[in-house]
């Protein structure tokens, strides 16, 4: 697939991703992309941001909460509320 320059965004800046607490997200997070779905769907003129988690020790985040895990919510995936989005 090829997605054209104007569409994608390596390694964005935090500001650009995360609405506050910009030192908290920094020790846990790593923007990898921000792609905008135009690319897609030529009405859609929105970012979709992708952000892997900083895992400093063995294992993957979850592991100590499956009884909590849904479809949408299980080891290694993480979810954000959009704001002005």
């Amino acid at each position: 697939m090829h997605i054209s320059k104007q569409f994608i965004k390596p390694f964005p800046e935090y500001e650009d991703i995360f609405y506050d607490d910009l030192e908290q997200h920094k020790k846990h997070f790593l923007p990898i992309c921000s792609i905008n779905l135009q690319c897609i769907e030529p009405e859609l003129d929105e970012w979709l941001h992708i952000v892997s988690a900083k895992e400093i020790h063995d294992g993957c985040v979850g592991d100590f909460t499956k009884p909590f895990h849904t479809n949408f919510t299980k080891a290694d995936t993480l979810g954000f509320n959009v704001i002005n989005g």
